[in-house]
Order: structure tokens, then sequence, then C-alpha cells
């Protein structure tokens, strides 16, 4: 890599009530938002609080907001996302703030378990709990408060369609409703 510039950077730090700081990063070729964020955390803010873990676009455990939008911070390259010289991170937002871009992560796994997640079975016919399925994504913050902005297929690494998906779980869960089913 070969520094051409600096990036003018904002960055949360502390919890709910904390506030974004301003940091100036050299600005490399091919850099990405998580190569960012570790470069502040090595050599301007040791205490930067950040997660991350297979650096290759797999586990997610790097999402961060990046100047408005939910994005993995380690497959969003700078030059994708920054117009002029300002980068803005921040922590996913709709998640509690452990500190600075760390969330806590309980109530999204709270809501996969409880959907069953693992395994999305509601159209195999030998599923036996498809009910019991359809009722855990059809309650409060299931596939009804998906609003279907096409994000999480934006961002899939795998590059499958889960708004399509998500769409198909509401359109079952009103024919369960409609067949007084739920």
């Amino acid at each position: 890599m070969r520094t051409t510039d600096k990036l003018e950077v904002r960055v949360w730090r502390g919890n709910e009530a904390g506030g974004f700081t301003a940091y100036q990063v050299p600005r490399q070729n091919s850099q990405t938002v998580l190569d960012v964020v570790t470069h502040i955390q090595r050599h301007l803010e040791p205490s930067l609080s950040y997660r991350f873990a297979c650096r290759v676009g797999m586990c997610g455990s790097c999402a961060m907001t990046v100047n408005g939008k939910a994005r993995w911070t380690c497959r969003t390259h700078v030059d994708a996302v920054v117009g002029g010289a300002m980068l803005e991170i921040a922590p996913l937002n709709h998640l509690p703030i452990v500190r600075d871009l760390v969330v806590d992560m309980a109530p999204f796994f709270d809501k996969w378990a409880a959907a069953k997640g693992a395994f999305t079975l509601v159209n195999d016919v030998r599923d036996g709990a498809g009910i019991e399925r359809l009722r855990a994504v059809g309650g409060d913050a299931g596939c009804q408060a998906c609003h279907t902005h096409q994000s999480c297929t934006e961002r899939c690494p795998k590059h499958l369609t889960p708004t399509a998906s998500i769409a198909g779980l509401k359109r079952l869960v009103a024919l369960a409703v409609v067949k007084r089913r739920l």
C-alpha cells in the first residue's frame, strides 16, 4: 500500500450518550474501513473498542454504520464510500451500544434463536414445527419489521437474497392468519 493523502475520520466514542471524535488517517490504496479503524486503534487511540474476526467478509462481526449505512467494514473500501475526504464510522443502529463501535448483539441472537434460525424450513413439507416457526418469525420484530430496503441482500457475502426470503415468510404468515392457523 502506498500513502496518497490524509483522510478525515469521525468515529463514535463512548456509550449511548457518547459522541464523535475526529482523527486524521493516512489514505492508502485499496484501504478498507476496517483498515482505517485498526489504524486509529493501533496508532492514535489505543482505547478504541471495535469487533472483527475473519477479515474476509464471512462472519459479519466487523459490521458498523459507515457514512449512515450498515456495512461490513472488512469488505467496504474507503474509495467506495467517501466522496470527498470525510468518513464517519458509528456503531450499528438499533442495538444497544456497549462501548465505542461495539454493540450488544444479544437482542439480535435472541430473535434468531426464537425464530429457530439455524435452518429456515418453512417451505419443507416434512417440517413438523412449521406453525411454531411461523409464530416465531411473525411475532414482534419478526419478518413484518423488515422494511424491504434490500440492504441485507446488498451486503450478503454469499450473494443470497434474504429480502426475497423475508417476503416469502411475510406471505406465509399472512396466509396462516387468514386460515386461522396462527
